[in-house]
């Protein structure tokens, strides 16, 4: 097949959904993806790599760290997932989308390898598959200075984790329940998925968390001989101060402390995600012996924008705030934050979930400081991943009243949902889902 347009590149990518939920054996999966890099050239293998993972912060300690990267003249590939928008989202270079050009082109390119992958004996690769395949050989191609790579799910047998380079910086961010039906029930099974992203001589760069967590990073970094470098944010972040506009904080590190570094994002926990991203982009740039101006730092974090992540918008006059939590420990940092910046308020939350969320812990978390709870669905295709289904409205209202709260309504409907939101006079909080957040950014575009 040949690609010309961009609609050529989506129809093609949307033929290797896999038409089940059931993803096949990791370890067979893993094992192809390895088999289509080679068939690549090993383009991963070829770029300074600063690898990703984790349960929450992965996505905006990409960002961060991409922006401090290119704030200092490198030109910086990112790959993140899921996208809000559309696929360009998931290939970013210089923290914008890649043309639609662009990405026809080296689709086209390699083509002929996925054509290959199906004569084989691991078979046709998948959607995700062929997507990392892709950034890395465009990133390769368009020779980009250093690549900053999120991990999709887990870590271990991730399409993202076939690096071998020694050179190669892994970061850890928090680590919580997510995916449990993937990667375990237990915080040391996950993290024993997460921190498997670390490769022999690799530089592992985190901050303490929990002691299971951190029993596994350790382990795996003393296995694989890697240099381990983390903070306390107890210790280390200090003074975080938050208002509708910017977060600042205090950040200390090896007997240096830089006092009142503003970002644009909003949050306590996008103080730990900015230190993550400082300490990486510090460790990055002294390897590579790249001198570092504070000047330039802080001027680049007051301009970091980040789709769904405690967004706030004004729609019709009425106060937006938007963020793409969807799991317990997200939920709480969120929750957290919000009440922070909005003291004695009270909200109305507009929320889904993607099918199989443990909601109850999401819930609990919201039932403080909400007016009145709209649950409501979407429906999402453009994910690689088949079709995306919400939780059933009505399962989530049993939830809700088990919990004795009987302020919330049903409107599955988006549309209707969103209408009745903005009926009430209070700050409207849309969240549960990035996926719930692509569908409303439709609605507000229209």
């Amino acid at each position: 097949m040949k690609i010309k347009t961009y609609h050529d590149a989506e129809a093609y990518l949307e033929s290797f959904i896999p038409k089940t939920s059931k993803w096949g054996e990791p370890s067979f999966a893993h094992a192809r993806t390895k088999h289509f890099m080679q068939l690549l050239g090993d383009p991963q293998n070829k770029l300074q790599v600063i690898h990703i993972a984790g349960t929450s912060g992965k996505g905006s300690t990409a960002y961060i760290t991409s922006t401090l990267l290119h704030s200092h003249g490198l030109t910086v590939g990112m790959g993140i997932s899921p996208h809000v928008h559309d696929i360009l989202e998931r290939i970013q270079i210089n923290m914008e989308s890649i043309s639609e050009d662009l990405f026809c082109k080296y689709l086209d390119e390699i083509i002929p390898f996925v054509e290959k992958m199906k004569a084989s004996k691991y078979g046709q690769p998948t959607y995700f598959e062929i997507i990392i395949g892709l950034s890395y050989y465009l990133f390769d191609k368009e020779e980009v200075d250093v690549v900053v790579m999120e991990t999709g799910l887990g870590g271990q047998y991730c399409a993202t984790n076939t690096v071998t380079s020694s050179d190669k910086i892994a970061v850890i961010t928090r680590i919580g329940f997510d995916h449990m039906e993937f990667l375990g029930n237990t915080l040391t099974s996950i993290a024993q998925e997460k921190v498997k992203i670390i490769q022999p001589q690799n530089t592992v760069i985190t901050f303490k968390q929990d002691p299971e967590v951190m029993t596994q990073i350790k382990n795996e970094a003393s296995k694989k001989n890697a240099k381990l470098i983390s903070f306390d944010p107890q210790e280390n972040i200090k003074n975080i101060r938050l208002t509708e506009k910017k977060t600042t904080f205090d950040f200390e590190f090896d007997n240096k402390i830089e006092k009142n570094i503003e970002i644009s994002l909003l949050g306590e926990y996008q103080a730990e995600n900015t230190a993550l991203a400082l300490l990486t982009f510090k460790t990055f740039m002294n390897n590579h012996m790249k001198f570092i101006y504070m000047s330039k730092v802080r001027k680049s974090l007051c301009y970091i924008h980040i789709p769904g992540r405690m967004e706030i918008r004004k729609y019709k006059g009425k106060q937006l705030i938007i963020d793409g939590a969807h799991n317990g420990q997200k939920m709480e940092a969120f929750i957290k934050s919000l009440v922070k910046i909005y003291p004695n308020q009270k909200f109305i939350f507009l929320i889904s979930f993607k099918k199989g969320k443990d909601y109850k812990s999401i819930l609990q978390h919201i039932t403080c400081c909400a007016q009145t709870i709209i649950i409501t669905s979407f429906e999402n295709t453009n994910q690689g991943m088949g079709q995306l289904y919400s939780e059933d409205p009505k399962k989530i209202g049993a939830i809700l009243e088990k919990l004795s709260v009987k302020n919330y309504q049903v409107i599955p409907d988006l549309t209707a949902a969103l209408a009745g939101a903005m009926d009430h006079k209070e700050n409207i909080v849309i969240t549960g889902s990035l996926y719930l957040i692509g569908e409303i950014y439709n609605l507000l575009a229209k």
